[in-house]
């Protein structure tokens, strides 16, 4: 089983100005950083990273049916690999030294990651990220196998003891 580690995804990855752009299935990945504004504490206290995609006119078109269409879970785990490592590369241009970073995950990922090769840790590692200002969201599919998805929640939580 080929990896997708931190080296593959960097290969598609590319500077455009200050920021990272990704490159998957001749579609041009941007990242785009909605403020997450806290009425408790009455601030933003965050952005979540968004995927902007150009096609290959470099018209902008709609995200969602790059995550629909994928029909094995190599392209799965790739494409969100690789969304997360422009996003957090973007986010980081931003120089926020406070805020927390919100980042989709496929539950396609989360449950074929290790068939891959490890990822996440390398990708936070490298940029000497904490891992406490991240935040996982897992995206908009149901969720059936809840044991499971404690388990994925005790490996992230062994990652930094603020976690709550």
């Amino acid at each position: 089983m080929e990896k997708i580690d931190l080296p593959f995804i960097k290969q598609h990855a590319g500077r455009n100005n200050t920021f990272l752009t990704g490159r998957f299935d001749g579609l041009s990945l941007y990242t785009a950083l909605q403020p997450i504004f806290s009425i408790a504490h009455k601030r933003v206290v965050g952005y979540e990273a968004l995927l902007r995609v150009k096609n290959r006119e470099s018209q902008w078109i709609n995200p969602a049916p790059l995550f629909e269409k994928s029909s094995d879970s190599f392209s799965d785990v790739h494409l969100d690999r690789l969304c997360r490592y422009i996003h957090v590369n973007n986010f980081l241009n931003l120089k926020d030294e406070v805020n927390w970073l919100f980042l989709n995950v496929s539950p396609v990922t989360m449950t074929h990651a290790q068939t891959y090769g490890p990822f996440f840790r390398d990708l936070i590692e490298s940029f000497d990220f904490p891992a406490c200002r991240i935040v996982i969201e897992v995206v908009e599919h149901p969720f059936d196998d809840s044991d499971f998805l404690k388990e994925t929640v005790s490996f992230y939580k062994t990652w930094d003891a603020s976690l709550p």
